[in-house]
């Protein structure tokens, strides 16, 4: 039942799947399945590596599956009726995946991951960008591609994300509270404009 509910919606995400990286182990004791990003697959779990492991209560996992739950976040993930482990840091894709399951949530999120990715990659286009006071700035968040236009807030020289909480200062693009690749800023003559 889960791969026939996820495996469509991974189908559609490479970018996603990308940013979610190695293995997700559920485990609910004599059953576990893994979510493995690179195929696009969910099976059985038979004991191989994993990068996240989620341990649930047998009757929670099946719940949260036969009601097709599309927000494990505030079902289970935030009532902490689950154990959890992980190899290397933390990864924010992981917990927006289990926040979007479903087509409509997966496809924005997917759009705006592709739109992050591009942003990082290359020079930002005119059309993605926004005046900001005396600055031109990406539109996107470096982060998980908020549109910062929409979430951003300012105090003084510091754009921060109102989605996730990342700060970057206007001047440099530097982000302040993370290790996310800087916002590409520039400063433009004229009359300032204020957000």
């Amino acid at each position: 039942a889960l791969a026939a509910w996820w495996e469509p919606l991974l189908a559609g995400a490479p970018t996603l799947r990308r940013a979610l990286g190695g293995r997700l182990v559920l485990d609910a004791g004599a059953y576990g399945v893994v979510l493995d990003p690179g195929e696009g697959r969910v099976r059985p779990w038979q004991g191989e590596a994993w990068e996240h492991w989620f341990g649930f209560a047998p009757e929670v996992l099946w719940s949260l599956v036969d009601r097709h739950v599309t927000d494990w976040v505030n079902e289970a993930f935030l009532s902490c009726r689950f154990e959890a482990d992980r190899v290397g840091g933390y990864n924010d894709a992981v917990f927006t995946f289990f926040k979007c399951l479903e087509p409509g949530r997966m496809a924005y999120l997917e759009r705006t991951l592709a739109d992050a990715e591009r942003d990082a990659e290359g020079p930002v286009a005119r059309e993605d960008t926004f005046r900001c006071g005396d600055y031109l700035v990406q539109r996107r968040c470096p982060h998980l591609g908020a549109d910062l236009s929409r979430f951003g807030e300012v105090r003084g020289h510091v754009l921060t994300c109102t989605l996730h909480g990342r700060a970057f200062d206007l001047r440099t693009g530097a982000c302040l509270n993370g290790s996310e690749p800087p916002l590409r800023t520039e400063r433009v003559a004229g009359e300032r404009s204020g957000r």
